[in-house]
């Protein structure tokens, strides 16, 4: 953004990007007009959290390959 000379943007970060969109938030917040965090758990490890995401998940989730996880069934064709 710097390059391009964008003073103030929107970042979206979804699955993995998450975790750098929440980075730069935090490091950042001045520059961003709004941030969408989605699909990601963005590096919270509070086992109460963590333990809600298991308890919502069908327990045949973790038995999918991780492409199928991440990103859907469509992409990971």
């Amino acid at each position: 953004m710097n390059h391009l000379r964008i003073e103030t943007f929107h970042l979206v970060g979804v699955a993995g990007g998450g975790f750098v969109a929440l980075d730069y938030a935090v490091t950042r917040p001045r520059r961003l007009g709004r941030l969408v965090f989605a699909h990601s758990m963005g590096g919270i490890r509070d086992e109460t959290f963590l333990e809600i995401g298991r308890r919502l998940r069908p327990p045949q989730f973790e038995d999918l390959p991780t492409e199928f996880r991440e990103l859907s069934r469509r992409i990971a064709r």
